[in-house]
């Protein structure tokens, strides 16, 4: 296992890189880092936390990976996706790969926040969802 960890953490670290660089912008760096953390802590209590999910290799390296876990009895969550963005339609291929070995039996798939990203909704809003769930801010008083 050793040798996959490795390799994952390898991914990881590059996709987090790559996104700070892209962004270029403190608070945005500050949510990746702080996002990439809860990947992290998620991924060492994979097994206690009930997820499950797929990881996606081309020549033996990972280009990206997709987990989540199971909401209700009908409903099951895609928590964290992150791939190449450079490998075609790799977004497409977890996509389905995930549904097929994590969703089986479930009538709704849950695919998170599209954290205010155009780009992100445009994509999540292509797969023709049956309903959005409406989303709220919350400030302490």
């Amino acid at each position: 296992m050793r040798g996959s960890e490795c390799r994952f953490d390898n991914f990881q670290s590059k996709w987090l890189a790559s996104r700070i660089k892209k962004e270029n912008n403190s608070a945005i760096t500050l949510q990746l880092e702080n996002e990439n953390d809860g990947i992290q802590v998620a991924l060492d209590n994979f097994f206690a936390l009930c997820l499950s999910g797929v990881v996606i290799m081309i020549d033996g390296k990972i280009c990206g990976y997709d987990y989540g876990t199971p909401l209700s009895a009908d409903c099951y969550d895609s928590m964290v996706q992150k791939a190449d963005r450079n490998i075609l339609d790799i977004y497409s291929v977890l996509d389905w790969e995930f549904i097929k070995f994590s969703c089986n039996g479930y009538i709704w798939l849950n695919c998170e926040e599209d954290v205010g990203n155009a780009g992100l909704r445009e994509s999540k809003l292509g797969y023709k969802p049956e309903f959005m769930i409406n989303k709220f801010i919350l400030t302490e008083c």
